[in-house]
């Protein structure tokens, strides 16, 4: 066995008693010992296949290298002094150490051992949501199997950094891009990446131009229409009144969603829809809450068919609204008096008792006890 030296050539003589040497003058070379640093990646899936890149010192002197993983010792693909590429090879999941070595190294091998893991490959199902704003920065979580901590995540042909949230999950946040749909990936060691054929879609930002009424009653319950432009149809299509909950949609059409409003002390708050759970869109007209309105009685109570009779109409009213009065089905301007009444005339109609409604947004009537009061239309007296 060979001491240790620095690099050059030795000549090497042999002798039988320890005194007399043989003179033959045979040059034996030390070369410069194989470092290794590292290898990237320092995982692969188990099925094998992965180009792997160890760097160090001194790698292109010597003819004999070989690449080992585990037990299995394959013929790099290429050598340069400060690189080696070798392929994986198929393994067990799990632990590993990677070598690069020539024969000369053999026995001290271990000091060049770098680890390396075999991981079951990873399988990735879907993404939710499945689109976002051009901007990019959307929460993603992908789903699916077998992820690792350090996962990427690739959208088309951007890769950004994922969390892993389990084995089973990874949130991701995509990179700005224009609008397209892109294919979306996942990756465990930054190289080898799943081939789903999932997707993910860029949308240019949606715009919010109106809301229909912008004012409704805080026992809550309004049909309130949001139209504007770019409105997609997500499946986690939801409407946000201030600070409340969000509550459910119905998407209508891209230029229009419809939301009901939740339960509310009065409040002027901002409404906010978000087409996929993640991203709010605010809408630059804001919601008023108004206390509750209540009917209680009417007077006088009865009129000719003819219409124009002015009717007060007592109860609980809020003097920033505009209001309607409802006889029946037909619709009449109601004109704010004080807190405790409204007035209206009384439109056209046939004999008999009407129903007496009153909106504040045209949209939310009132009931009161029984349905609500009424007005009824008599023959007019000659």
């Amino acid at each position: 066995r060979t001491p240790d030296s620095d690099p050059g050539n030795r000549t090497v003589e042999v002798t039988s008693n320890g005194a007399d040497f043989t003179n033959d003058g045979r040059v034996f070379a030390y070369l410069p010992r194989v470092a290794l640093r590292e290898v990237v990646p320092s995982s692969a899936p188990v099925s094998g296949g992965t180009r792997v890149t160890f760097t160090g010192d001194n790698l292109g002197i010597y003819s004999d290298l070989t690449c080992r993983f585990g037990s299995s010792i394959l013929d790099p693909v290429s050598v340069s002094d400060s690189e080696v590429v070798c392929v994986t090879p198929s393994g067990r999941a799990g632990a590993a150490v990677a070598k690069v070595i020539s024969f000369a190294h053999e026995a001290t091998s271990g000091e060049m051992a770098l680890p390396f893991l075999f991981y079951p490959a990873p399988l990735l199902a879907a993404v939710e949501p499945s689109f976002g704003a051009v901007g990019g920065g959307t929460p993603v979580t992908f789903s699916g199997l077998n992820f690792l901590d350090g996962a990427l995540c690739k959208f088309g042909r951007r890769v950004s950094s994922g969390i892993l949230v389990s084995s089973s999950a990874i949130l991701c946040y995509p990179p700005a891009a224009a609008a397209s749909e892109v294919s979306v990936e996942v990756s465990n060691n930054g190289q080898d990446y799943t081939e789903s054929s999932t997707t993910f879609l860029y949308i240019q930002p949606a715009e919010i131009t109106s809301l229909d009424p912008s004012v409704g009653p805080g026992a809550g319950g309004s049909l309130v229409t949001v139209s504007g432009s770019g409105f997609v149809r997500g499946k986690r299509l939801q409407c946000r009144f201030g600070s409340s909950r969000p509550t459910e949609a119905r998407w209508v059409s891209e230029a229009e969603v419809r939301c009901i409003a939740p339960a509310s002390p009065p409040a002027n708050v901002t409404l906010s829809v978000t087409f996929n759970g993640e991203e709010y869109l605010e809408a630059p007209l804001r919601f008023t809450f108004e206390q509750h309105i209540s009917v209680f009685a009417l007077s006088p109570p009865f009129g000719p068919t003819s219409g124009n009779t002015v009717v007060n109409i007592s109860g609980q009213f809020t003097p920033s609204s505009t209001y309607a009065c409802r006889f029946g089905f037909a619709q009449v301007a109601g004109v704010f008096v004080s807190p405790n009444q409204l007035a209206c005339l009384s439109p056209a109609s046939h004999e008999g008792s009407s129903k007496v409604e009153v909106s504040s947004n045209g949209v939310d009537w009132t009931g009161g006890a029984g349905g609500a009061v009424r007005f009824t239309f008599h023959e007019p007296i000659s």
